[in-house]
This record gives structure tokens, C-alpha cells and sequence, in this order.
């Protein structure tokens, strides 16, 4: 299994099913010979970016949930 580092941008794509890069976001996480992981840093970046900008405006107990569900998923 090939190790790879999620970056915050692949994060944002994964809940932003208006980006042209959801589904390969999406595929890349689904990926069974992939073995994703990221960083507290990448993680609080994917936090001020959802929670800050307006087109994304998750609140902060929502994009809180949406990293536990990151972490379910494969490492992520």
C-alpha cells in the first residue's frame, strides 16, 4: 500500500461537490491500494478555510464533524 499525503485543497474538494475536482478527490480517497493520511496543519487550514470564507461557510461544530469523518475513512 502506497502512503500519500492528503493536502488541504484535496480536503476542500472532498465536501465541495460543486468542484470540478470532487469526484477525483472522491476516487482518490477511495482508492484501496492508497493508504492517505494528512497533518494537524492540513487539518486546521481545511477548518479556517470552511468555517472563513463565504461560498464555503460550514460552522465550526460542521466542518468539526466533517474531520471526524476524514479520520474514519482510511487514515485521513
Amino acid at each position: 500500500m502506497n502512503k500519500i499525503l492528503v493536502d488541504t485543497n484535496v480536503l476542500i474538494y472532498l465536501v465541495d461537490e460543486d468542484s470540478q475536482f470532487f469526484k477525483p478527490a472522491r476516487n482518490l480517497i477511495s482508492d484501496t491500494s492508497l493508504n492517505p493520511y494528512t497533518t494537524s496543519k492540513n487539518l486546521s487550514e481545511f477548518l479556517a478555510v470552511m468555517t472563513r470564507i463565504p461560498k464555503n461557510s460550514l460552522s465550526i461544530n460542521d466542518a468539526l464533524t466533517v474531520i471526524k469523518e476524514f479520520n474514519c475513512h482510511q487514515g485521513v
